[in-house]
């Protein structure tokens, strides 16, 4: 085997690797996951509903609409109270977008960005991967500390049955 073959022969695994490699490493259902709909937040606090956004529907939102405690002490609408930013503090809870950036990769199947929590009033960095139908695992991460939830959709949840005493 001259020089010229061998590197004609290296040249045409190279490109079936670079062809190959992509095709392997899609997940065996290389359907996109379907993060769109409502979903139950971990410890049941609030419902976001996620859908797609963007000029052109590349990123994922996750809006809150509903909240456990929705009324402060006063009856009024919770507020993001906690923001970092003074002119934010006064709008209510409901209604505002949690994700910031938060684009799916169609191949991993995980969608990363930022996820605000009005907890602390902080953004942190952010992946969300469904991991069933009904389950979504979503981490947020301030450098290497991170925190784990599994979101559930509602329909998924037990549902309650009075029982006569």
């Amino acid at each position: 085997m001259n020089k010229t073959d061998f590197l004609l022969a290296v040249c045409i695994q190279m490109l079936v690797v670079i062809i190959v490699w992509p095709l392997w490493a899609m997940p065996a259902d290389a359907s996109a996951p379907s993060y769109e709909g409502q979903w139950v937040t971990e410890r049941y606090g609030s419902v976001v509903e996620i859908t797609p956004c963007g000029r052109t529907n590349e990123h994922v939102c996750a809006e809150i609409i509903w909240l456990w405690e929705s009324l402060d002490a006063n009856g009024q609408p919770m507020k993001d109270a906690e923001n970092g930013e003074r002119s934010l503090r006064e709008r209510p809870l409901l209604g505002i977008n949690i994700f910031k950036d938060m684009r799916p990769d169609p191949v991993t199947g995980i969608a990363k960005g930022k996820i605000y929590n009005p907890e602390d009033g902080r953004s942190y960095a952010a992946s969300i991967k469904q991991v069933s139908d009904d389950t979504l695992l979503v981490e947020g991460c301030i450098v290497f500390l991170c925190q784990t939830q599994y979101w559930r959709r509602p329909e998924s949840l037990p549902r309650f049955e009075q029982t006569e005493r």
